[in-house]
């Protein structure tokens, strides 16, 4: 219970403060890994690099994209890269900063909105940053 109810209550938080659009199922779930205790989400982040030899990761295009949940086998490698994906955009410019990323994204667009909030050109751009963060010093599977 103790990583189900703060996850669970995200979820219901989360519904409430985007308006009348639902919260894309990446942030979603990457706000509410995040919201447990550390054990768990550490759990997801451990698995990056195994998803990663596998090529199970999205492409955050597809990723950002995605309106339900992938096919069974792939939940385990989006829950992973959901948590880091919302850990690495939080840590660049704050949990603010990311709110305001969220709105902006769900009225216009996410990749335009990773240019105004992050200064961010694109997918492929945020695709290879987020990329090299995790797998070349391995900051988001430590933290």
């Amino acid at each position: 219970m103790t990583g189900v109810l703060p996850h669970e209550t995200t979820h219901v938080v989360l519904a409430g403060r985007m308006g009348d659009q639902p919260v894309p199922r990446w942030a979603d779930e990457g706000m509410a890994v995040l919201s447990e205790p550390k054990n768990r989400i550490q759990k997801h982040l451990d698995n990056l690099p195994k998803h990663a030899r596998e090529n199970t990761l999205f492409h955050v295009s597809r990723l950002m994209q995605m309106a339900d949940y992938p096919e069974p086998k792939l939940v385990g490698p989006f829950y992973a890269q959901s948590v880091s994906l919302v850990d690495y955009l939080t840590r660049l410019k704050g949990p603010q900063a990311f709110g305001e990323f969220m709105k902006d994204g769900l009225k216009n667009g996410y990749e335009s909105a990773l240019s105004r909030h992050y200064g961010i050109q694109s997918y492929n751009d945020l695709n290879q940053s987020w990329w090299n963060t995790c797998f070349s010093n391995n900051t988001a599977a430590k933290n």
